[in-house]
């Protein structure tokens, strides 16, 4: 039985717009990610594994500073997954010469074949979004800019969030 007034529930505020792009852009994103998971998978690799060897393949020589960068992977995520792509012999890594304390990982033949494969399947879901931008009238130029800025937004919410959780100093 509804009752006159608030229709949005009993924990949120009546001009709410009930988080609808906040979960429409969360459930796209698990989608997306479950299909770009069913694309490398049967290769034997996770998504963050696949990130990893597509930045060493786009920089082949490049620092794990520099693969985090590119790939979004981050400590002990990138550190698994480099160390799976080495032992399966996608990827060496050797002492720079430039600066002996650094580490550069290079991609081997085997590496290429299973990147450019990947990369194949992964352009035919590229091909898709290019065609559902299209058909909606944006550019993937607007699109690559509003995820940037979202993610701008993402960074500053948890930043936010994190300032708001802490303790009170006390004098």
């Amino acid at each position: 039985m509804q009752t006159s007034g608030n229709h949005h529930g009993p924990n949120l505020p009546p001009n709410s717009s009930s988080a609808i792009l906040v979960t429409s852009l969360l459930q796209t994103t698990k989608d997306f990610s479950s299909s770009v998971s069913d694309i490398i998978a049967p290769h034997g690799y996770s998504v963050d594994e696949w990130l990893a060897l597509r930045a060493i393949r786009r920089d082949d020589g490049c620092s794990v500073s520099q693969i985090s960068d590119a790939s979004g992977c981050t400590g002990a995520a990138l550190t698994r997954a480099v160390d799976k792509l080495v032992a399966n012999g996608l990827v060496y890594r050797e002492v720079s010469q430039i600066d002996r304390r650094k580490v550069v990982v290079f991609i081997t033949d085997a590496g290429r074949d299973v990147a450019d494969a990947i990369h194949r399947r992964i352009f035919d879901v590229e091909s898709s979004i290019q065609d559902a931008l299209s058909n909606a009238g944006l550019s993937a130029e607007a699109f690559t800019s509003l995820l940037d800025a979202l993610g701008g937004l993402a960074s500053f919410s948890t930043q936010e969030h994190h300032s708001t959780l802490q303790e009170p100093s006390i004098h």
